[in-house]
């Protein structure tokens, strides 16, 4: 947005009376505005004057920096910027749609495979049930417990418990809606995604590798091995996501040019081929990790312990 004075030169400039009567109004304004100025009631702090200063001077050299700009590129100009700035908001849109969507896939992928498990009849299935939605209540627990402690109030945490607060942070950071507490809408989305794999995406990944591994071939079901999928692809975005927000951040890109920078902002069709890439990467090394816990808890307890405690 450009300064009100660079505004107010422009518009005498391209108005057809800018050169009789706007430029005596303008210097009508500018007086008033001096004469109103007293220094016994209004004092000034060197600081704040030394400010206004910069800001004057930052002022005049943009006005200059348009003086001989046409109304046309201006127009084209203002154009552009406010297309590019819907294009970043709708990425914006995408990324949180995609992280909802991932989330809820997740969630109801979990509870699908406990149902199969006590829809087996056995002691192993049931026992593999038990241990699923254990953890799946302990995880809207806590995720719960942390949102009331927050002061994001009694609506929030209920929704929490049922499962919808990834749908109630994203609603309310799209439409800018406020929430209850310190935090802001935007801030609640990034916790309650971070404790979604923290104390879900993550355990279950491991339990149902484990759990899936030690079944029979005739027991075991694409769901089962789409919800340990879901939990990989959940966790592998979140870690893009934020590599992404990271990397696309101007102050560590000044200040570390050699590590931060290497995803394009230009180009969204590189942004999204990177993003992907990574996904791909952290879910291929996270599957790759699961299996071998699973093969190793398999063999003995004690050598799957010692070797990630290695």
């Amino acid at each position: 947005v450009l300064p009100l004075t660079v505004l107010r030169e422009l518009a005498e400039k391209h108005s057809k009376g800018g050169q009789g009567g706007g430029h005596k109004q303008l210097e009508s304004d500018s007086g008033s505005e001096h004469d109103d100025f007293r220094p016994e009631t209004d004092p000034v702090s060197a600081t704040d004057a030394d400010s206004v200063g910069q800001g004057n001077s930052s002022n005049k050299q943009q006005s200059h920096r348009f003086e001989n700009t046409s109304r046309e590129e201006l127009v084209r100009m203002e154009a552009e910027r406010r297309a590019n700035k819907a294009f970043a908001r709708a990425k914006q849109l995408w990324t949180w749609t995609a992280a909802l969507a991932f989330s809820y896939v997740d969630l109801v992928t979990t509870v699908v495979v406990g149902m199969q498990y006590l829809d087996m009849g056995t002691a192993q299935g049931t026992s593999a049930a038990h241990v699923t939605f254990v953890m799946l209540g302990l995880s809207l627990g806590v995720q719960a417990l942390f949102t009331h402690l927050s002061g994001q109030g009694e609506l929030a945490t209920l929704v929490t418990v049922c499962g919808g607060k990834p749908l109630w942070d994203t609603y309310h950071t799209m439409f800018d809606r406020p929430i209850q507490g310190q935090r802001s809408s935007a801030e609640a989305l990034i916790f309650t995604r971070f404790m979604q794999v923290v104390t879900d995406s993550l355990p279950q990944a491991a339990a149902q590798t484990f759990l899936v591994a030690q079944l029979d071939s005739d027991d075991q079901s694409g769901v089962m091995v789409a919800s340990i999928v879901g939990c990989i692809v959940s966790i592998a975005y979140l870690v893009a996501t934020t590599e992404l927000d990271v990397d696309k951040s101007p102050g560590l890109r000044i200040n570390f040019p050699l590590v931060h920078g290497y995803i394009s902002t230009k180009s969204a069709v590189q942004e999204a081929l990177v993003l992907f890439g990574i996904v791909l990467f952290v879910g291929g090394i996270l599957g790759a990790k699961l299996i071998a816990l699973a093969t190793l808890a398999g063999a003995s307890v004690w050598v799957a312990v010692a070797w990630c405690s290695a």
